[in-house]
């Protein structure tokens, strides 16, 4: 029976760190083998660490650098970020046995031995130190995921209230054990307001990126508005003199002068600059200026798009999924000599946003890690546009699926509640 109860708590742990890590960081789907591999490898881990029964922070090392491994290889968030929540939920966990310690051994009067070192929990404590980092998750989720004047004044206090605890550690013979449940509490929850400030530094840094770019294409796409403004002008001001040739050479039977003096006036016309207006000013921004160097190197755009004029993913957020993916189109078909096309398809499904880009390419793909990589000379930067995009749709909980044959290269993304 203690024995079932053993595979029952690493599972349990192994849970616990699936759920903390899902929730903290966001999961590269591309990675999912790899995922269930890792997380295998970290439940026998577990069993291996209760059969046995080492003693109390022995296997802190271990666990330290399986959950970093984990997090590192089976996410897509910054590097710091998952080294950071790795370490978090070590911490939290040996927190948590902390005090089950505590309130199980006070309960029972069973006395503990001078250095926690030394001791073994049993199965009552580990069980309730699991529910313990259960419950911490859930209160975790309700915090919410933005910075605000709480959480700055948490950082401030709780690295204060670390330093009292260590000098009375220091200072008395009192329970050791309550004394650095404390010191881990306290440091788990910095760690993880700390997380919570880089998160929302990056995600600043990213909007601050992209409202320079949104503010790139509009003055441009501005500029294009009015140059196609000056051109309706002058062809509305020219059209009653067209009117009167054309209706003077029929009147007259010059019928072939007719029709080569309307297919000239019809070469006029589509030769006129085209500009998308959706209605959506940062969609109709990125796509003007990314229609416009598309066509400067002679790739023909298709757009089939309605969408309404707002939405409630974020404006930044779109700039880098269009500008990114449309980016990575005009690169791929520019290498090919003929039949170079780029196809835009968005529009909403109920709430649900839907994007689909695709594109002409050579058939030739560089993938590193599952991941697509650009075939630019430079290596700076490769696979980092989608990437990005990946990140994006992750964020906000979408979907995105990537297809290729030997012709064509398709990225679909869907992202649901895109719309009030």
């Amino acid at each position: 029976m203690a024995g079932l109860s053993k595979i029952f708590l690493s599972l349990f742990e192994t849970v616990l760190v699936i759920l903390f890590l899902d929730y903290i960081l966001i999961s590269d789907d591309s990675k999912k083998q790899a995922k269930f591999v890792l997380f295998v490898v970290y439940f026998w881990f577990q069993c291996i660490s209760y059969f046995i029964d080492f003693t109390f922070f022995s296997t802190s090392v271990y666990y330290i650098v399986l959950t970093a491994f984990i997090a590192v290889t089976c996410y897509l968030d910054e590097i710091r970020i998952k080294l950071i929540a790795s370490s978090v939920f070590v911490t939290l966990n040996y927190a948590c046995k902390l005090l089950a310690t505590n309130l199980i051994s006070g309960l029972s009067d069973t006395p503990l031995p001078k250095n926690p070192f030394e001791y073994v929990l049993t199965l009552p404590m580990q069980t309730t130190a699991c529910i313990m980092v259960l419950s911490v998750i859930f209160f975790i989720r309700k915090v919410p995921k933005k910075a605000n004047k709480f959480v700055g004044l948490l950082i401030f206090i709780l690295p204060l209230m670390n330093l009292y605890q260590t000098m009375q550690l220091l200072g008395s013979n009192n329970n050791m054990y309550f004394e650095i449940t404390l010191l881990l509490f306290g440091y788990s929850f910095f760690l993880l307001f700390t997380i919570e400030q880089i998160i929302h530094s990056v995600q600043s840094q990213q909007r601050f990126d992209s409202m320079q770019h949104i503010l790139e294409v509009q003055q441009s796409h501005y500029q294009d508005l009015e140059e196609y403004s000056n051109q309706m002008s002058r062809l509305r001001h020219d059209l009653k003199n067209h009117l009167s040739i054309l209706n003077d050479l029929i009147s007259k039977g010059n019928l072939e002068q007719a029709k080569s003096y309307i297919s000239s006036y019809s070469h006029e016309i589509t030769s006129t600059k085209t500009v998308i207006t959706t209605g959506n000013q940062v969609v109709d921004s990125i796509l003007n200026s990314k229609i416009k160097k598309a066509k400067n190197v002679n790739i023909e755009v298709n757009c089939e798009i309605v969408i309404p004029p707002d939405f409630r993913l974020p404006n930044t957020d779109l700039a880098i999924i269009l500008s990114n993916l449309l980016d990575n189109s005009i690169e791929a078909s520019s290498k090919l000599n003929t039949n170079t096309y780029i196809n835009i398809k968005m529009k909403l499904h109920k709430e649900a946003l839907f994007i689909n880009i695709s594109n002409s390419f050579d058939g030739q793909l560089f993938i590193s890690q599952n991941q697509f990589l650009s075939t630019k000379k430079s290596k700076k930067g490769h696979g980092l546009g989608l990437g990005n995009v990946i990140y994006i749709v992750k964020k906000h909980k979408g979907t995105i699926n990537i297809n290729h044959t030997e012709n064509e290269f398709s990225v679909s993304i869907l992202i649901p509640n895109a719309y009030y």
